[in-house]
């Protein structure tokens, strides 16, 4: 039955193997409905793979017309048939993949035409382009082909079977990943919180700036500014051969390159904010600044440096206007005017509305009196009106709402809260010096003021964008409102619609008569207040009011327009009596018959006019037009462009389950001829992955890092070939990259996974008696940083010597390879210092380290003792040892070391006791267990006087000095010291209750009893801790000559 089902199935005549989705009818339904068609073809052949010679096909023919389609596949680049594509491109992976495995024997000739094109086309073009340094390519052509999650896992789902137990696909796999992925670059060596950015432009299609902490003054600017018609295209049209990076102009285009090209969220604009000044002075870009004066100075700034270079002002064509600043004298015909530019109007907010503020603004004041204005024709004083009036428009009117003041008795700056409402349209011809003039030869007759004010004509404006700042005058936030109104084609369908720049957030905003109130006018609101009780007033203060408006001028009536196409989702043109004529004009106007043959005849040429419009487009993806910006910049968009794509389909949890399947596949495969081959490789790729990229990502999970160290070590512990790579990776990579990940990565977590995997390799290779060139390499390098990277990092170093005790507690062999290598002498030259390091010198030395830094170097002392404990220390006794007590090291190992002579001399040289002095420390100022410590001095003081009257010297002069919550551990040293049975029992116990001068001269035991003198807990505590050994004491004294039962010394780690 099954291969009936599967050649009735596979010999269907289906439209599912064309080389692109773009079809129409039967065909687009059928290539959208193929999913259980494919489904059931892998379920057939997966259930067959055991026997596919009764199969009514030839599955290897299969195969070949399936990679035939993969390489000739394009996706559709219509947004309608992703979605038809994401379902065909699954379905034929599966099928690949479903192949794939019923040819076991052919994976490696297929994995060589189909590696490449999986990786390079389908999944990660961007990273293949970066690889051969083509930065010049479009975005489109930095698309993969597989863009959609589905896809994309179905051919992550192909690599994994090409690389299970087939060690040379899995090699040409992981030699394409590292080297394209995994490798460490210069820029990410010393960054272990790494975030790039990976999401895209968002739904609204356009790019937002990112704020530094104060910026979204800039930020609400540089939008208005990118958004205005032929601004940005005059902006990135300057091209000069001699390119000032440091210039603000270079960096105001950078920011607008970005903004118009970039294909993600937002954009940083690092570089400007640090080459831009205010008065003079560079920004913080912490610090809060005031909107309008960024506007001023940033047009004031680029538009001097273009005359500098010899170029005209950019600006000043768009927002430079005339003031007529006039004096009009009365009693005589005189009139004195003076002439002064301007870039936006200052208006109060206190007149409640832009009419009456402007009203005032014309209104002027008369001089008279004392005030009056002396006549320089006429040589007299005369009453004169004072008036200003604008001579000349600009194309783009910048309104600033002044709403920031000062209260001199406060002594604060505050904020004008005032409700002040503006209109969408806005005539400006009142204002004008002719308007004024006209005003004044006909009066107030004719027109009442509201139809005056929005009278269409020359001077008429439309409102297309606002600046709204949110807060109070010390502290606020600045985000804009604009109308898109550009005329290129990419923005066509968005013509007409208002969108919210918010900093990074750019999202279409419906503004209209109620939203504009709400957002933008300021004054009071009436909250909802559902709880009775609520000490909240219902009458609340709008602290979000607008502070910047932008009036662009609309074209002269006479002038042709375009006709415009729907607006879209909203619309914004008044209606009625609102409407201009040439609105009014076009709703009256009927197509005639000549004008509907007409149409006829342009619907037969508008076929050849989409085609050469979709050709052009074509053209600009393949970049075969010249760019709209400089190269420079348009290389940095680019570049950027690169980096995004690349890193969008490299950090996802998508591809890190990918890796994680392929580092893993093989691992069942024991029994496979060539296993240890497919572990070093599957090592290779998980040891690169691991430390290059996931452990320099900021979003590391812990419990997926737990999951990597066990691959790791699961790995190694498996294949010898892996161990001894692991260990000569880690070898060649030099001691930059050990230091890097050990001691100046700032995540304790990081070098701790590090040490882990290190101590594993340490370990397996330890086991194998393997390796022991790359051992000692390594640990060549770990021991050099003890000269100076280790005291540099020092609050870093607690995983450092973690390793090395770890290493060290391995036994004989390694801590005589650490002893080669002179570790012990460097260790305690590390800890005591250079000076107090040379035990043949009896002097005393302050204390290198502060008590804080102590709690690292718990690891420190534990490798210092297991160098020691793994000496044979017979040679130090003083006395004869008792018959029956054996001394035993940590792990009993047969042989012991010879005791090196740098040993010899820190435990009974004339400068041991600084390092005796240093050990007992450490037992009272650690906070971890303090065994192995306690251990050592046991182990030393057996059958040793001078030892043993050393140790308890340095304790009960510290017993006697140091706070009572430090005890403790004092005492469980000294009580170990005293159960030591051996023939200097007695001795040690009477030199424990001898006089021993303490800081003030006296003895411990009159410290005991002054003590008690002090503070009732202090006392308490000491005398608790005193009790449990001098009871004891008391009954052991007595010297003895035998014992039967003595305790065992030590019991290892």
């Amino acid at each position: 039955m099954r291969p009936f089902l599967l050649e009735v199935l596979l010999k269907a005549h289906l439209p599912l193997w064309v080389s692109c989705s773009c079809t129409r009818g039967v065909n687009q339904r059928l290539l959208g409905q193929c999913v259980e068609y494919f489904e059931l073809a892998c379920r057939l052949l997966a259930d067959s793979k055991d026997d596919t010679r009764g199969l009514p096909v030839d599955v290897s023919q299969m195969l070949e017309d399936e990679i035939a389609w993969l390489h000739s596949f394009s996706p559709s680049e219509s947004q309608r048939d992703q979605s038809t594509d994401c379902t065909l491109m699954t379905g034929h992976f599966n099928l690949i993949r479903t192949l794939i495995a019923c040819n076991e024997d052919k994976k490696a000739e297929v994995g060589s035409s189909l590696v490449e094109g999986l990786l390079g086309s389908y999944l990660f073009p961007a990273s293949n382009l970066i690889e051969k340094g083509a930065k010049h390519e479009t975005f489109d052509n930095l698309k993969p082909k597989c863009s959609m999650p589905e896809p994309r896992a179905a051919a992550f789902s192909i690599l994994v079977e090409l690389a299970k137990c087939c060690p040379t696909n899995l090699e040409r796999i992981v030699g394409w990943l590292t080297d394209k992925h995994h490798r460490l670059t210069s820029e990410l060596v010393k960054e272990f919180e790494y975030e790039p950015l990976i999401a895209g432009r968002a739904e609204s299609g356009y790019v937002g700036l990112k704020n530094a902490g104060a910026t979204c003054y800039m930020n609400s600017v540089l939008q208005q500014l990118f958004m205005q018609p032929g601004l940005q295209e005059a902006m990135l049209s300057i091209d000069s051969d001699k390119v000032d990076e440091e210039s603000l102009l270079y960096q105001t285009q950078t920011v607008f390159g970005h903004l118009l090209e970039s294909q993600l969220e937002y954009h940083v604009p690092e570089r400007f904010w640090r080459c831009f000044r205010l008065w003079g002075a560079p920004v913080n870009v912490r610090e809060q600044q005031d909107a309008f004066e960024f506007f001023n100075h940033l047009l004031d700034q680029v538009d001097e440096y273009l005359v500098k270079i010899g170029c005209d002002p950019l600006f000043k064509p768009f927002y430079e206007g005339l003031f007529s600043d006039q004096k009009i004298c009365q009693g005589c015909p005189h009139r004195y005017e003076q002439e002064e530019t301007f870039l936006a109007l200052n208006l109060p907010v206190k007149s409640q509305s832009l009419k009456e503020s402007l009203d005032q603004f014309v209104k002027g004041e008369l001089l008279e009196g004392d005030n009056a204005y002396l006549c320089e024709k006429c040589g007299e004083k005369r009453n004169t009106v004072k008036r200003t009036c604008i001579k000349r428009l600009p194309q783009v009117l910048v309104i600033q709402l002044k709403r920031f003041g000062f209260d001199w008795e406060a002594n604060r700056a505050v904020k004008f809260d005032y409700h002040f409402k503006f209109p969408w349209s806005l005539d400006m011809s009142p204002y004008t010096y002719h308007g004024v003039m006209e005003k004044e030869a006909h009066g107030p007759a004719g027109d009442s003021a509201d139809e005056v004010f929005r009278r269409p004509g020359p001077a008429l404006y439309d409102l297309t964008g606002v600046v709204v700042h949110n807060g109070q005058a010390s502290a606020g936030h600045y985000y804009s409102y604009i109308r898109e109104r550009r005329s290129d084609p990419r923005y066509a369908s968005r013509k007409g619609v208002w969108y919210k720049f918010n900093d990074t957030t750019v999202e279409q905003f419906e503004l209209n008569d109620a939203t504009l109130e709400t957002e933008c006018f300021g004054g009071t609101y009436k909250a909802k207040v559902s709880d009775s009780a609520s000490c909240y007033p219902e009458t609340r203060q709008r602290h979000w009011n607008a502070y910047l408006l932008f009036y662009e001028k609309q074209e002269d009536s006479r002038t042709p327009r375009t006709p415009h196409k729907g607006t879209g989702r909203f619309s914004f043109r008044r209606e009625g009596k609102d409407a201009t004529p040439v609105a009014k004009s076009a709703v009256r106007r009927t197509p005639s018959a000549a004008s509907v043959a007409a149409a006829a005849s342009s619907r037969q040429r508008g076929d050849s006019l989409s085609q050469l419009t979709q050709l052009v487009d074509h053209g600009e993806r393949q970049g075969w037009f010249p760019s709209c910006m400089p190269a420079h910049i348009g290389q940095l968009v680019r570049e950027q462009n690169l980096l995004f794509v690349r890193n969008r389909d490299l950090y996802n949890s998508h591809y890190f389950d990918f890796v994680a399947a392929l580092a893993s596949v093989n691992l069942d495969n024991r029994f496979h001829p060539e296993y240890e081959r497919l572990m070093v490789q599957s090592l290779n790729l998980a040891v690169n992955f691991f430390l290059n990229t996931y452990l320099k990502y900021k979003k590391k999970d812990s419990a997926v890092i737990v999951e990597w160290v066990n691959c790791i070590e699961t790995i190694i512990s498996q294949s010898e070939e892996a161990a001894a790579w692991l260990l000569k990776y880690l070898a060649d990579a030099g001691p930059s990259v050990i230091k890097l990940y050990l001691l100046e990565c700032p995540s304790r977590e990081v070098r701790h996974t590090f040490v882990q995997i290190l101590d594993k390799a340490f370990l397996f290779s330890h086991r194998l008696e393997r390796s022991e060139s790359d051992v000692n390499r390594v640990l060549g390098h770990l021991i050099n940083f003890l000269d100076q990277d280790v005291a540099d990092n020092c609050w870093h170093s607690s995983q450092y010597f973690c390793l090395l005790s770890g290493y060290s507690r391995l036994g004989v062999r390694a801590c005589g390879n650490l002893f080669k290598l002179d570790a012990f002498q460097k260790l305690l030259s590390f800890l005591l210092g250079p000076l107090s390091a040379n035990m043949d010198c009896e002097d005393s030395f302050g204390r290198r380290w502060s008590h804080a830094q102590i709690h690292e170097f718990g690891h420190l002392h534990s490798t210092l003792v297991s160098l020691v404990l793994f000496c044979d220390l017979t040679s130090l006794y003083t006395c004869e040892a008792p018959p029956l007590v054996t001394r035993e090291a940590l792990v009993r190992p047969p042989d012991l070391l010879e005791l090196p002579d740098d040993v010899r001399k820190a435990l009974c040289g004339p400068g041991a006791w600084r390092y005796i002095r240093e050990v007992v420390s450490a037992c009272r100022e650690t906070s971890g267990p303090i065994d192995m410590l306690v251990h050592m001095l046991v182990q030393c003081s057996f059958c040793n006087q001078p030892f043993s009257e050393l140790v308890i010297r340095l304790v009960m002069t510290q017993y006697s000095s140091v706070p009572s919550n430090e005890l403790k551990n004092l005492s469980h040293l000294l009580l170990e010291m005293l159960k030591l049975d051996d023939s200097l029992q007695y001795t040690r116990g009477s030199s424990s209750s001898s006089t021993v001068p303490g800081k003030s001269g006296r003895s411990s035991t009159d410290s005991w009893k002054s003590s008690r003198q002090t503070t009732p807990t202090t006392a308490d505590v000491r005398t608790k801790e005193s009790s449990s050994w001098s009871q004891w004491l008391t009954g052991t004294l007595t010297p003895r000559t035998t014992s039967s039962k003595r305790p065992r010394l030590g019991s290892g780690p």
